[in-house]
This record gives structure tokens, sequence and C-alpha cells, in this order.
């Protein structure tokens, strides 16, 4: 009887399941804005926890405790002006361990920028020929002779077009900045390619993370815009800081939008090159400056049809009636004779002064060898603040805001 009862109480009993400890955190890197402030992350743990690595700007609050909490990061101002500043946390749990990344940029005044910029070269069923090795780098540099005051008399803008080195999941390019892309036409309508309001899903698809590259299309344009050599994007500002001349576009602070934001070259143009002794109105450098301006935020440098009818917010930057001109150019064309540079680039300005064209902005002859004081500035408050644009941002909410309406996107030629 003692036997059976025994044996009843041992079968009745469960055999303990161990306990496993976890570790996780809702995120591994935080960035903190100049002016400091506090950031939050969360801990998912089922034992005790401690958080190492603070420093004297970075402070956890708690660190340590035990299970799920919400950890709040005070983070000083930071009025550096050249180099950023990047902490390690550790949190450990027993043997677990997990590593949180908090970087503080550098103020944006003195910083510099390096722009990536991928070249995608969409390729159709009659292209046979590959883009000429090193090309897209020497356009790409001469390009950066300009926006760093290396020639002319443009300011330096203290930015730098970097050509991407690898594709976004990190596979290598076989050449830096280049992406050949199959493509299922010879020739595309650029306004169709790059319309906002009826995306192409395709094309849409071939877009990197624009907060991260520039991505600029090369492609043979349609016979309706064979004449155009490029066509851009503006930017965006942002509600807390409005620029005028830029739409307002919170909401794309953070996702890449669902339309082709780029840069489209021409690639009829794309080997035209000015040289000492020949103009050509359609070098492909003076383009890509002139798109990568309006990438970066600047408009125009004339009114199209009378004066004041534009306004590109640039007081260094004397405006004319662009249609006047062409006027007069098309007479100056019928006599051959009067056909050099100096007298085509010659310009009547608004006010009545003369000048001569050099500004990238403008458009039919000119020298377009120069950016000005005021034109720099806009750019670089476009770098400080709009969405879409690599690089740190004074203001840059951290999540997409469901309710807002995408505000209409711009193209400039």
């Amino acid at each position: 009887m003692l036997l059976c009862l025994l044996f009843t109480v041992s079968a009745c009993q469960e055999d303990p399941q161990p306990v496993y400890s976890n570790l996780t955190l809702s995120t591994h890197t935080l960035t903190a804005p100049l002016s400091g402030g506090a950031l939050t992350f969360q801990i998912t743990c089922n034992s005790q926890w401690q958080i190492e690595g603070q420093s004297d700007w970075c402070v956890p609050t708690p660190n340590s405790g035990q299970g799920n909490a919400t950890i709040t990061l005070t983070v000083s101002p930071y009025e550096n002006t050249t180099e950023r500043r990047q902490t390690t946390l550790t949190i450990r749990s027993g043997s677990l361990k997990e590593t949180l990344v908090v970087t503080q940029d550098a103020r944006l005044s003195n910083y510099h920028y390096e722009l990536p910029v991928v070249f995608h070269i969409l390729r159709g069923p009659s292209d046979t020929e590959p883009i000429q090795p090193g090309w897209i780098r020497q356009v790409i540099n001469d390009c950066n002779a300009n926006y760093m005051g290396l020639q002319g008399n443009s300011p330096d803008m203290n930015l730098s077009f970097v050509l991407a080195e690898q594709t976004p999941e990190g596979v290598p390019l076989e050449e830096p900045g280049v992406h050949n892309v199959s493509w299922s036409t010879s020739t595309i309508d650029p306004n169709v390619f790059m319309d906002a309001e009826h995306p192409n899903a395709q094309a849409v698809d071939l877009v990197w993370d624009v907060n991260t590259y520039i991505n600029v299309f090369i492609y043979y344009f349609n016979e309706n815009n064979k004449d155009v050599t490029g066509i851009s994007f503006l930017p965006y500002s942002v509600s807390s800081n409005p620029f005028p001349g830029l739409k307002e576009g919170d909401i794309y602070l953070t996702e890449t939008p669902d339309y082709v934001h780029c840069v489209s070259i021409n690639r009829t143009y794309l080997y035209n090159r000015s040289s000492e002794t020949i103009y050509d109105p359609a070098d492909v450098v003076n383009t890509l400056c002139h798109e990568l301006g309006h990438y970066l935020g600047l408009l125009h440098a004339f009114s199209e049809t009378q004066c004041g009818a534009n306004d590109d917010y640039c007081a260094d930057t004397p405006d004319y009636n662009r249609a006047t001109y062409v006027e007069w150019l098309l007479e100056m064309i019928a006599n051959p004779s009067n056909l050099d540079l100096e007298t085509l680039s010659q310009r009547e300005a608004c006010d009545g002064t003369s000048f001569v064209s050099h500004n990238f902005m403008d458009y039919n002859y000119g020298y377009g060898d120069e950016f000005t004081e005021n034109q720099a500035e806009r750019i670089r408050y476009v770098l400080s603040y709009s969405p879409l644009i690599p690089g740190p941002k004074y203001d840059r909410p951290v999540s997409k805001s469901q309710d807002l309406e995408i505000p209409t996107a711009i193209k400039m030629p």
C-alpha cells in the first residue's frame, strides 16, 4: 500500500521548466539635436539589467533596474562647429549584452556636407553603348569645383558631391556612382517619368533612399523634350522653419516619397563640353550644376515673361525679362556675324542696368561659371533644414505623420 502511494505522488509531479533571460532594445541608434534635450528608448528584459558607458553629455535615467523599462537620455547642447560626437551605451543582463550608439552632429554652419550621388543609367533596347568609364567621375569632379569655389567667382559652399560606392543593400558598384538599369523603351518622357501625381511604380522602385542619396537618372528624353537638357525637383522646407519659394514637407523627413524625387539628365548631351575656343550651351557640367542647384533650393535667376513675375529670393542675382531677351537673341542669331559669346551673354536688368550673365541658374547663352553669396546662403539653409537632402539637420522629426497631406512637388527645368 505504501509503495502504491509513493508511485502515485511521484507520477503527479511536473518537471520544472527552465527560465531563459531575454534582453532587447527598441533601437540601437539615436541622434540628438544640437540643442540637446531628452531622448528615450525602451528596454525589454525579464531580469536585472544595468547601463554602462555613460558620458558627461549623455546621461541615462535610470541606469539600472529589473524588467521592462523606458530610459530617458539627458543630452547636453553641443557647440562644436567641426566634428560630431558619439558615445556607445552598453546594456547588460547577466551574460546578455546590447549596445546603443548616440550621435550628436556638429553645429551645421561650418559643417562640411558630403552628399552621396548615384547616377542611374537607364538603358533601352537599342542602347548598347555603356557610359565611358570614368566619365561620370570627371563630370562630378568638375561640378564640385564650382560648388567648392575652386574656379570662377563662386563662394565655397563647404559641400562636395561624392559618388556612391555601394547599393543600399551593401553591394559594391562596379564603377562608383554608376548604376546601370535595363529599361523597356529607348526614350522616356521626363515629365511622365517624374510625375508626382501619377507615379510610375517601376521608376519609383529604382529610387534609392533620398535621405541618404541624391538620385540622378540619365536617359534619352523623348522627341517632345529633345531640346531639354535636364529637370530637377525642388526640395521642401519644414513648417518650423519655412523658406520662401519652397513647399513645406514635414511628412517626408524619414521616408522616401512615392514618386521619383530626382534629377533627370538628357543622355543626348551627356558628352557635351565647352572648350577654350568653342562654347557649348548644353555643356553637361553646367547642366548638372544647374539641376543640382534646383535640387538644393535655387530658382531661376530671371523672370520668365515680365519683370518681377518670378523671385529667386537672392538679392545679388539681377532680375531680367527672359522673354524680351529671347526676342533679342533671335534677332542676333539671324545675323551670324554678331554671334560671339560676350555679346550673347549681355542682359538688360529690370532696373535698367546691363550685365553679363555668369550665373549657373540662368538660361541660354552665358558663361555659366558662378554662384553668388546669396545663392550659397540659400543652399546652406536647405542642407541644414530641408527633408529629402542627405546629411544632418537642425530639425528632423523622428516619425512620419500619417494625417499630413503630401504637398505638391515642384519640378524645375
